[in-house]
């Protein structure tokens, strides 16, 4: 059984004890937050302990779950990984390239396991568009988009989660290093290395000008093609779309929400129709499940995870390229 502590008892960290309950080869047996409240809460819910202090919890644990806003990710991550633990940190993996850095030395420092939970890289939705685009029937892909609007932490001029970290002056990050993170993680998976962006961005929160709720990347690719993600935290109207491009076919995978899927639809040039595959796929669903069990899949027989610290490491050097392109309206080389 590997034993894990819950560092954070946030909003997340329900999807993540609903996931651990379902598997016989996982437990939350600690929990740390600064709010005891919360750490309470959740370990009335796994049967675990509250800890007074970080280092307490790390203590009789096999690995941490960094469940706590993305600005604190490093330094827990960093610790924990001293202390021999092995580490699923949430996504964003961190906001700043410096503090990604760090935890990539630690990683192979220390020699242990480290996954960022890009929850989406374990959708079904996901799986099937992945297959599809690496089959090789589209072709060589010249071309990825991610349109996606809905309401997120700020909806139009309001706070619409009021007592978040994300609209907290002292955590917020913003929408592109936040929430894009998901977008951009699916989208080097699927192109590519990324070689330059140019983007501009928008807060609607007046009184909260850092937090950004609109994003508007163009990229170009290593692979001389392009990659556009629009999206929106902002928007009263809710959709989805997803897709690639390529010499010899393409491929959406779309929904009437933002993140959720309802089907797929591709052609090929040697395909006289269209084919529409069905796959409804919403957001909160046993996705978080699968990523927890993979987690311990790569403990247990000593595996690399596939989303590991390097994906965290690039994601977060697009998105403050995408933020530095905005700031000074130049173009970002990577």
């Amino acid at each position: 059984m590997i034993k894990t502590a819950f560092i954070g008892a946030g909003g997340i960290s329900r999807a993540h004890t609903e996931a651990i309950a379902q598997m016989d080869n996982m437990s939350v047996t600690r929990v740390f937050d600064v709010n005891q409240e919360s750490a309470e809460r959740v370990a009335a819910a796994t049967g675990a302990s509250v800890c007074d202090t970080f280092q307490q919890a790390l203590r009789g644990v096999d690995a941490v779950h960094i469940l706590t806003p993305p600005s604190t990710h490093a330094e827990y991550a960093i610790e924990a990984m001293a202390n021999g633990l092995d580490v699923f940190c949430e996504k964003p993996m961190t906001i700043t390239v410096q503090d990604g850095e760090r935890i990539a030395e630690a990683v192979h420092k220390y020699g242990c396991k480290f996954m960022v939970a890009f929850n989406h890289r374990f959708r079904p939705g996901y799986k099937r568009l992945a297959e599809i685009a690496r089959s090789g029937i589209l072709g060589d892909v010249f071309s990825f988009f991610c349109y996606r609007l809905g309401g997120g932490a700020g909806l139009g001029t309001r706070y619409r989660l009021k007592d978040s970290w994300r609209t907290d002056p002292d955590f917020v990050c913003g929408m592109t290093v936040e929430s894009l993170s998901h977008d951009i993680n699916v989208m080097l998976s699927l192109t590519g290395p990324v070689q330059d962006v140019r983007a501009k961005v928008h807060g609607t929160i007046g009184e909260l000008p850092q937090f950004d709720n609109n994003a508007h990347l163009i990229m170009t690719l290593k692979n001389g093609g392009t990659a556009l993600i629009h999206a929106s935290w902002a928007s009263f109207v809710s959709v989805g779309k997803r897709g690639l491009i390529g010499t010899q076919g393409a491929v959406t995978m779309e929904g009437e929400n933002m993140w959720d899927y309802s089907h797929i639809c591709y052609k090929t040039e040697d395909m006289d129709h269209e084919t529409v595959e069905i796959y409804p796929d919403t957001w909160y669903t046993p996705s978080y499940l699968a990523e927890n069990q993979y987690f311990a899949e790569c403990l247990e027989q000593d595996i690399k995870p596939f989303v590991n610290e390097r994906d965290g490491l690039e994601t977060a050097k697009i998105s403050q390229a995408a933020l530095k392109s905005h700031r000074e309206n130049i173009v970002v080389e990577l």
